[in-house]
């Protein structure tokens, strides 16, 4: 009934998949941060990559001045998000049957490339206490940087020359693509790969933030690796793609133990089935849930994204008198996980032979 809300978990949303001309503006910024506001409307998700924000200190031709920021620009999606899950403590009117008592809290993924000047700010923001609360965040490693840590080399911070003719047409926030194209990039500073590293691992000692996504691997293992290119992922990391939604469930392990001649055993028959009825109801919220932005509904409708997890796996392994970590409980893992990917690809084919692929599948 309530056709403004989603089934969705949440959402992944960057500037180079959706068409977005200039996204480096106020135009532009303003635009994902209405996306943004739309999103966590739907009481879905947010995750973003905000690496095509131009630097702090960067001088802006038009207005003859310079920018506050990544960091500080973000403090726009922190502060659209207190607002908009916020609700009221009061009631005008008459109290309606269906309302809901709270609104979903609006959780957001901010990610940042690690070639990015203002990553050593994103790196300790959430040592101050109170600054971006409504975020995750985390830095987009690539293995580049991790070879440079490796071998204790230097590591240039960078970013596109904002006063070349092609910036406003061509920056999406993907540096491999501009450097593709032969575009000028400008160092703004350059330090040891293994002090921002140890910088890394500080404040995420510290204050358990921010987090690593290794962007790289995540691209090679993409199967849809073809059609697009991740930058981040959303709210709790689940799931890294590219625009799109994140549609999840998981199945609860424990729920598949019984009993064989006297002894607790894991019930693979009848875990597969799960796994298999999993990837059908999935892919009916793919066909019955809303979604707050047409470029989500275009995505769901070419890609199909699924995302079915496990849930209860150190009790399952308890139960089953295993330590977690043995020997023995990695070759049950590997057992159980080779199931389930059966079983996904298996329901994968079926509901392709009776539905027809995805539109971007490539067989």
């Amino acid at each position: 009934s309530r056709k403004a809300t989603t089934q969705f978990n949440c959402f992944i949303h960057n500037a180079e998949d959706i068409g977005m001309h200039d996204p480096d503006s106020i135009e532009g910024i303003y635009t994902m941060l209405k996306s943004q506001a739309h999103t966590l409307k739907s009481e879905g998700g947010y995750g973003t990559n905000a690496s095509f924000i131009r630097p702090s200190g960067s001088y802006v031709l038009g207005i003859g001045a310079r920018t506050p920021g990544v960091l500080k620009f973000m403090e726009l999606w922190d502060k659209s998000s207190e607002i908009i899950t916020q609700g009221a403590n009061k009631i005008l009117g008459s109290e309606r049957q269906d309302e809901k008592k709270k609104i979903r809290k609006g959780a957001m993924m901010l990610v940042l490339s690690i070639w990015h000047p203002d990553i050593e700010e994103f790196i300790v923001a959430k040592q101050t206490p109170g600054r971006l609360t409504k975020f995750n965040m985390s830095v987009g490693i690539t293995e580049g940087f991790m070879e440079a840590v490796k071998n204790d080399l230097d590591w240039d911070l960078v970013f596109p020359d904002t006063e070349c003719p092609e910036y406003k047409s061509q920056w999406k926030g993907n540096l491999a693509d501009w450097k593709s194209k032969g575009l000028p990039i400008i160092t703004h500073k350059t330090v040891k790969a293994k002090d921002l590293w140890d910088k890394i691992a500080t404040s995420t000692y510290n204050r358990a933030e921010p987090g690593i996504m290794f962007l790289d691997t995540a691209n090679k293992l993409n199967p849809v690796f073809y059609t697009e290119t991740i930058h981040a992922s959303n709210p709790c990391g689940e799931v890294l793609a590219s625009t799109g939604v994140c549609n999840l469930c998981s199945v609860n392990l424990p729920m598949y133990i019984t009993e064989i001649a006297g002894k607790i055993v894991f019930d693979f028959e009848s875990y597969g089935k799960a796994i298999r009825l999993g990837v059908r109801f999935l892919d009916n919220i793919n066909t019955i849930s809303p979604t707050p932005l047409p470029e989500y509904d275009m995505m769901v409708n070419k890609k199909r994204r699924i995302g079915l997890g496990n849930m209860g796996l150190g009790s399952l392994l308890f139960i089953l008198g295993m330590k977690y970590g043995s020997k023995e409980s990695l070759e049950f893992v590997e057992k159980l996980y080779r199931c389930k990917s059966e079983n996904e690809l298996l329901a994968s084919s079926e509901l392709g032979l009776e539905k027809g692929s995805f539109p971007l599948f490539q067989k």
